[in-house]
């Protein structure tokens, strides 16, 4: 399970390597302040409050739109799903059985 997202330039690289190292038919878990994938407008609940001015990267301006996320990682995984939980989303990319040809094209 991974917490938070890397930088929007680093995105591709990151799934690339979770796809690479992660085993036939795993699953990938990433958890993050939804603040971080989907923009609010006031009034904000308490948990999006607090990510929105205690969470350092969404102060940089380091916004991935969920859209993207999923987008990315269908790139690289078949079945990729979304989360809420209170102020958190969790994306969740499952790894395709491929053959040994079939994964050496996406490394």
């Amino acid at each position: 399970m991974i917490i938070d997202l890397p930088p929007r330039d680093f995105f591709e690289t990151a799934a690339r390597e979770w796809f690479r190292v992660l085993k036939e038919s795993g699953t990938l878990a990433i958890m993050t302040p939804t603040i971080l994938v989907q923009k609010y407008e006031d009034p904000l609940t308490i948990g999006n409050f607090i990510e929105k001015y205690e969470h350092e990267t969404f102060g940089r301006g380091e916004y991935l739109d969920k859209d993207f996320v999923q987008v990315l990682l269908r790139n690289f995984f078949q079945k990729v799903e979304e989360r809420k939980i209170l102020h958190m989303t969790i994306f969740s990319a499952s790894k395709p059985r491929f053959s040994r040809q079939q994964t050496e094209n996406f490394q």
